[in-house]
């Protein structure tokens, strides 16, 4: 279940790169918020990998 949270993030963040690319945003508070929902998953990541590291080193 958590391999298929991590898979689904990392779809998002694929997509946002791509608009991101191609100018999708029309506005420079849409480039903002996408911008600010990509950095919000890399840190959503980077705690459960943390986690999961910690996890992993006590057994």
């Amino acid at each position: 279940m958590l391999e298929a949270l991590i898979h689904r993030v990392k779809i998002r963040q694929a997509d946002l790169h791509l608009a991101l690319a191609h100018g999708v945003p029309a506005s420079w508070d849409g480039y903002q918020r996408m911008v600010g929902e990509y950095q919000g998953l890399q840190l959503t990541l980077d705690m459960i990998n943390a986690m999961l590291d910690e996890e992993k080193n006590q057994d």
